[in-house]
């Protein structure tokens, strides 16, 4: 708690809702806070019910960083994902955090170049699908204005792996602006912004842009 303000800690909770569907994947988001700290997260669904029978529960687990400390791992949170332990479970939480306080130590990280996505990953894309997911990260800011979100569909895996495909794609000076939840079952972009959102099955309608996952195929108003 040493580390963030009140204000802080309730902006990233808004941006850390889990709602259950006919599957409970593993979330993973990465996004930046009002005060320029960037967040890459995992939330998990823990399946047993709380102490008085309530369901519905899950936990979420987040690493902040300065954002001086993002050029050191050239704004890559898979490389993260790929290296760090997230709890998964109540027990390992209050094991590595201070109930009492709210507090929780800091972690050291090394994220070398070689943990950074086989070029392989980006290789299985079409080229043309490529450079339209790139184009589309240099329209960010103005998609987040118009709260136009790309949304990604396909296996969890997919997924994750269609996003990591496209910032592969991208220089490392705009990756920061690329924000993305791989599960936004019943969020409201509205009230939670991200720049690319993961859907458990494809939207009734294209309103912005569509990426299947599956296909590797980039469709509706791409650049």
């Amino acid at each position: 708690h040493s580390g963030l303000t009140e204000e802080e800690v309730e902006e990233m909770e808004s941006c850390l809702p889990y709602f259950p569907s006919k599957v409970e994947p593993v979330k993973r988001l990465f996004f930046t806070t009002s005060t320029g700290k960037s967040v890459a997260a995992q939330i998990v669904f823990l399946p047993n019910p709380d102490q008085y029978g309530r369901g519905g529960r899950y936990l979420a687990h987040s690493l902040v960083f300065a954002p001086e400390a993002l050029a050191q791992f050239e704004v890559d949170p898979f490389r993260v994902f790929r290296q760090f332990s997230f709890v998964t479970t109540v027990d390992e939480a209050l094991a590595q955090g201070d109930f009492r306080t709210g507090d929780i130590p800091t972690v050291s990280l090394e994220l070398p170049s070689s943990l950074a996505g086989d070029l392989k990953a980006g290789g299985q894309w079409p080229t043309s699908e490529l450079k339209k997911l790139a184009l589309l990260a240099l329209r960010a800011e103005q998609q987040a204005r118009e709260r136009e979100a790309v949304t990604f569909t396909g296996e969890p895996k997919q997924i994750e792996n269609a996003l990591e495909a496209a910032f592969l794609a991208l220089p490392a000076s705009i990756r920061s602006r690329c924000t993305f939840d791989t599960y936004f079952y019943r969020c409201n972009l509205v009230a939670t912004y991200f720049w690319a959102i993961g859907l458990p099955e494809p939207p009734v309608s294209i309103k912005f842009v569509h990426v299947d996952s599956q296909t590797r195929q980039v469709q509706g108003d791409a650049p």
